[in-house]
């Protein structure tokens, strides 16, 4: 009797171990809920983020070098702008064909290659930056970048 004894307890340890058929179908249903996710992530992924918004104060435009002018380490360009690209937040408009004023100092002392590409005359896609200095009404351009291809997707022709 004992030996029967010790199989019938080692069957009824067996099945209270065993899992109960709802948590089978459980894990079955979570199993297709995952997959049902994952593919769904895979469409999203296809699907490219929008481009990332410019800095505040800052605008891409596509401009006309009117004039290029060095006066000892100073150096101002003046533009014509053709078209607005992007625009950050809190950024001030540029008259669209009007020749604007822009400080080109500091971005020929850090990018003195680059800005050598610059050619009164030729049109470049810039991205200039406004600062306005405490106490004064004007409004002060800072040359930032210099993209060198002229192509541009989903430009939008703001003011």
């Amino acid at each position: 009797m004992s030996t029967f004894g010790t199989i019938f307890s080692f069957l009824i340890l067996i099945t209270a171990c065993a899992p109960s058929k709802d948590d089978v179908s459980k894990k079955t249903e979570k199993k297709d809920t995952d997959s049902v996710i994952t593919k769904s992530h895979k469409d999203t992924m296809r699907v490219q983020p929008p481009a990332p918004s410019l800095s505040p104060g800052t605008v891409k435009i596509k401009a006309n070098i009117e004039k290029i002018e060095k006066d000892g380490d100073e150096t101002t360009i003046y533009i014509s702008v053709a078209q607005i690209l992007q625009r950050g937040p809190s950024t001030p408009s540029l008259p669209k064909g009007k020749t604007v004023k822009v400080n080109a100092t500091t971005f020929g002392k850090n990018a003195e290659q680059q800005f050598l590409t610059l050619k009164e005359g030729k049109q470049f896609i810039l991205f200039v930056g406004y600062t306005q200095s405490l106490g004064k009404q004007s409004q002060n351009w800072t040359l930032n970048k210099i993209k060198t291809d002229l192509t541009t997707k989903n430009a939008s022709d703001d003011s």
